[in-house]
């Protein structure tokens, strides 16, 4: 059979899956912290715990090559090991979301990041979809002529090919067409890390997040009108290791001494629940989420989930952010997942900051960074940077 007999069906399933890995690990890609975040998930369903630091790797890793797969299916480069890797990928991961549906361990598969929603059955069936697909790409291209690598002469195909100098007849056998497109795979590899790479050491290439810069917090925090909700926070004692719950008006929780955060569960209408569930700045004595929110000049908040390690130049950058913000004359404050005993302050150079604490989970949500910058104005968001960002120009 030659490769470059078209078959119509086969070019459907191979766009189509060549649509689905790209935008799968593009937004795993722009956004490698909410990826780990999901990793660290599974590794705990697992019974493997968080894993630490190694799922921003594997986040990294995962969206790389997930664009590799999608890239070499779009230009049919290296079709056939492209092909063997996504059938064996496609069928790892429908036997995971099998089992996903059935044990129900994380709320979402996280396969389209914060981008796309889906159920974990929906992620299941839309996998059953696909995993054919995938089988009959990789069989047609084993049919191939031995040392064609299973290309196609589409146009997509042969554009990336003449990158490479590479041009559609008897060559297409040739061992330099074999070796051409390892050099273009590994290519579409390194272009892919470097997206996730980008990502992890800035902020996302896109944020998906409810937290994103133009939004009003109190406004997304509002029920749709015709709705109503109820929130309820539950919080582990430290001490005994029992749980409570909470309301949002009661403020025993505020005390993450004894308190560590569990889980947020609200209970709305039909009317959907708000764009921002929860958002809360606090200490031991007082709530002070409203004068952040209601501020009609600009707020800086810096946020920091463990300031034992922010140190270099994260910490330059910090001081930095604080001292211009005391000198534009706006209002500057620390935020913090990490236990605070009464108030407390954050020396930043020659600057003293009043830290407060915030829910960790809302915090990650906030900033996908270890530590950084927020500047709200009138309670929009109106600038975000990694503290490696900072200062601001």
């Amino acid at each position: 059979m030659s490769l470059r007999r078209k078959n119509p069906a086969i070019l459907v399933f191979r766009l189509i899956l060549a649509a689905v890995f790209l935008f799968s690990g593009f937004v795993k890609g722009a956004d490698p912290w909410g990826t780990a975040i999901k990793l660290g998930e599974y590794f705990s369903a697992f019974g493997l715990g968080g894993a630490g630091d190694v799922t921003f790797v594997l986040s990294v890793l995962l969206s790389a090559v997930e664009m590799t797969l999608g890239l070499g299916l779009l230009f049919a480069v290296g079709l056939r090991p492209v092909g063997f890797c996504t059938f064996w990928f496609m069928t790892g991961f429908t036997l995971l979301t099998l089992w996903i549906a059935l044990a129900d361990p994380v709320a979402d598969c996280g396969c389209f990041g914060d981008a796309v929603k889906l159920t974990n059955w929906q992620t299941f069936w839309k996998n059953v979809v696909l995993w054919p697909m995938s089988a009959a790409v990789w069989l047609w291209a084993r049919r191939g002529r031995k040392g064609s690598g299973g290309g196609y002469a589409d146009p997509a195909a042969v554009y990336v090919r003449s990158l490479g100098g590479i041009h559609a007849g008897r060559g297409d056998n040739c061992r330099g067409t074999r070796r051409r497109d390892v050099v273009l795979l590994v290519l579409f590899f390194l272009l892919s890390c470097g997206v996730g790479g980008y990502a992890l050491l800035h902020l996302p290439v896109i944020d998906f997040l409810p937290f994103r810069v133009g939004v009003n917090i109190p406004q997304a925090m509002q029920v749709p009108e015709g709705g109503d909700t109820e929130t309820t926070l539950v919080y582990r004692d430290r001490f005994d290791g029992s749980e409570h719950e909470f309301t949002l008006n009661d403020t025993v929780w505020y005390d993450t001494v004894r308190w560590e955060y569990v889980d947020t569960r609200i209970v709305t209408g039909e009317a959907g629940v708000p764009a921002v569930r929860e958002f809360a700045v606090f200490d031991a004595r007082q709530d002070v989420t409203s004068d952040v929110l209601d501020d009609p000049g600009r707020v800086w908040l810096l946020c920091v989930t463990d300031p034992a390690r922010v140190k270099g130049r994260c910490l330059l950058g910090l001081e930095q952010a604080a001292a211009r913000a005391r000198k534009e004359g706006a209002r500057v404050l620390c935020v913090t997942p990490a236990p605070l005993e009464g108030p407390s302050v954050i020396r930043l150079g020659a600057e003293r900051v009043p830290c407060y604490n915030i829910d960790g989970t809302t915090l990650k949500t906030l900033l996908r960074a270890r530590a950084g910058l927020v500047v709200l104005e009138g309670g929009t968001i109106v600038e975000k940077r990694n503290c490696r960002d900072l200062p601001l120009r």
